[in-house]
C-alpha cells in the first residue's frame, strides 16, 4: 500500500517494456505512469482509511440545493458615469459580447474599458438578486476571466490590486503558522506527511507546496465536517467525475483533480457553472482568493456550511473581524496561530 518511488518506477519500466507504445515521448519514459501508481495508491489508500471513520449518510453529505444561491444584503450606493445611461450601457454590453466572442485578436484594452464603464449599471442589477451566475456570465463573459474579476473586485473593494495583496498577505503571513499548528493536530497528520512526499519529488516548488496545503487544512483546522469541506475546495479522485462535481457545486468553491499542491484542471465554479478556469500553474493559495472575490463579484452570501473558512479569510485577508469576534471557533483558532 506504500511503495516507495524505485517500486513505482520499476513497475513503470515494466509497463513501457511490454508495451513499449506507452512509452512517454520525453524524459526516461516512464515519469506519468510512475505519477499515476502514485496517484493510485494514495486514493486507494484514502479509500481504505474511509472505511474506518463514521459513517455519512450520502444523501446528506452531497444533498445540494436546487434553489438559487443567496445573495448577501449589501447596501452600496453607485452612480453610473456622467453621460451613461441604461441604454448607453446596454449598447456597450452588446460591444463587450462581440469582443469576447472573438476566439483571436481580441482587444482586452477595450474590454477592460467597457467594463470599467459599465460597472455601476451591472453591480446595481447583481446587487438585486434577481441573476443567476449563468446569466450574468451571459451578459458579462469576461467575468470568465482571472484578470477580469481581480479587476472587478478591486472596484468593489475601492483598492487596487486586493486580490493580490490577499494571496500575499496569506503567503507571508499565515501559511506557516498554519502549518505548524496544524503539526499539533490529529487532522493535519496525513497533509503534513503529503508534504514531506511532495517536497521530496518535486524539491523546487516546496513554497507552493506548503502554501496549498496550509490552504487545503484550512476546513479541517476549523473544525468543519468532512462533508461540508467541501463548500471550500473539491478534489475530484480518480473514481469521480470533475463534470458532475461542477453539476452539484452551489455556492463558488473551488474544483479541481489531482494532487491538493498540483490541481490539474482547476476551476472556480458556482450553480453548476463554471465561472473561472485557472491552468495548472495556479496555486491553490492564488485560487482561494479568487473564490472569496467570486462571492463579491456574484453578490453571493457564504454557504452556512463552511463558512468558518470564509469568515477566517475575510478577517485575516481583508481586515473584516467583525463576523470573526462572534464565532467561537474562529477566535479560538486565531488565537492558537498569534
Amino acid at each position: 500500500m506504500y511503495p516507495t518511488k524505485a517500486e513505482r518506477q520499476h513497475v513503470a519500466f515494466l509497463v513501457i517494456k511490454k508495451y513499449p507504445f506507452l512509452e512517454d515521448s520525453i524524459g526516461t519514459g516512464i515519469g506519468s505512469w510512475e505519477t499515476a501508481f502514485k496517484h493510485r495508491f494514495k486514493n486507494i489508500r484514502k479509500k481504505g482509511r474511509s472505511l474506518t471513520l463514521p459513517s455519512l449518510d450520502a444523501n446528506e453529505s452531497r444533498k445540494i440545493d436546487s434553489q438559487q444561491t443567496k445573495k448577501r444584503k449589501v447596501e452600496e450606493c453607485i452612480t453610473m458615469p456622467e453621460g451613461e445611461t441604461e441604454e448607453t450601457c446596454e449598447e456597450h454590453i452588446e460591444v463587450l459580447k462581440k469582443e469576447m466572442a472573438r476566439k483571436t485578436n481580441r482587444n482586452m484594452a477595450v474590454v477592460k474599458e467597457l467594463m470599467a464603464i459599465t460597472f455601476a449599471y451591472r453591480r446595481t442589477a447583481f446587487l438585486k438578486g434577481t441573476m443567476s451566475v449563468g446569466e450574468c456570465l451571459e451578459s458579462y463573459p469576461a467575468l470568465k476571466l482571472p484578470s477580469t474579476v481581480k479587476e472587478e473586485f478591486g472596484r468593489i473593494m475601492g483598492k487596487p490590486n486586493p486580490v493580490k495583496c490577499m494571496a500575499n498577505t496569506f503567503k507571508e503571513v499565515w501559511v506557516q503558522k498554519i502549518l505548524k499548528y496544524g503539526l499539533t493536530q490529529t487532522v493535519g497528520n496525513s497533509i503534513i506527511a503529503s508534504i514531506d512526499e511532495a517536497c521530496q519529488d518535486n524539491p523546487n516548488k516546496k513554497s507552493a507546496i506548503e502554501e496549498a496545503a496550509a490552504a487545503y487544512l484550512l476546513p479541517s483546522l476549523l473544525k468543519e465536517k468532512r462533508g461540508t469541506a467541501e463548500n471550500f475546495i473539491k478534489i475530484c479522485t480518480d473514481d469521480e467525475s470533475i463534470g458532475k462535481a461542477i453539476e452539484e457545486t452551489k455556492t463558488p468553491r473551488i474544483v479541481g483533480s489531482g494532487e491538493f499542491w498540483c490541481l490539474e484542471p482547476l476551476y472556480i465554479a458556482a450553480e453548476g457553472v463554471v465561472i473561472i478556469s485557472l491552468g495548472g500553474s495556479s496555486s491553490l493559495a492564488n485560487a482561494s482568493s479568487l473564490l472569496v472575490a467570486s462571492y463579491y463579484v456574484f453578490n453571493i452570501k457564504y454557504p452556512l456550511k463552511c463558512t468558518n473558512v470564509y469568515i477566517f479569510c475575510e478577517a485575516t485577508l481583508l481586515g473584516n473581524e467583525q463576523e470573526a469576534k462572534k464565532r467561537v471557533t474562529v477566535n479560538k483558532f486565531m488565537s492558537a496561530l498569534a
